[in-house]
């Protein structure tokens, strides 16, 4: 017997007690409900128009099984999880949150993504390539805000 749907579910034994339809659905909604916490509701005609929909959300764009949701979001986790100083997760969470669009008929066009000004070089920010270098070679220091003017260059490590 099936701990989520129906008793006489005709599938094989999952894992914890579900079937395992429930157990692939499970991950499906856990999926589901990190993006939510990451980038804010899913939209209605989104959350209900795939085959297994159904099986995730209910007709009004709810959760089926999930019930407490802890938002967090991109420029958070930016921050708190990968050490992003603040000015910088903000540019990059302005980048990348139009490429995240839940409704492709919102997401940004490459072309658009390559005009965002977070790509744009401009000698009072960090420019975006350098902090993805630094980030990727392990010297990025959230601790130490650089302001590069245009006569300066960032410190050298030693």
């Amino acid at each position: 017997m099936c701990v989520r749907c129906t008793p006489s579910a005709p599938y094989h034994r999952g894992i914890a007690g579900m079937c395992n339809l429930c157990v692939v659905t499970c991950r499906d909604e856990d999926h589901c409900a990190l993006i939510t916490e990451l980038l804010g509701d899913i939209p209605l005609k989104v959350a209900l128009c795939g085959e297994y929909s159904s099986e995730v959300f209910t007709k009004k764009g709810a959760f089926r099984h999930i019930k407490d949701l802890k938002p967090w979001g991109l420029e958070s986790v930016l921050r708190d999880k990968y050490q992003f100083r603040g000015d910088d997760a903000t540019s990059f969470a302005s980048f990348l949150t139009p490429m995240l669009a839940l409704d492709k008929s919102d997401r940004a066009s490459a072309a658009a993504c390559l005009r965002h000004p977070w790509l744009q070089p401009d000698a009072t920010e960090h420019k975006a390539a350098d902090i993805v270098a630094q980030f990727n070679a392990g010297t990025y220091r959230p601790e130490e805000r650089f302001t590069a003017s245009p006569t300066s260059s960032p410190p050298e490590d030693a």
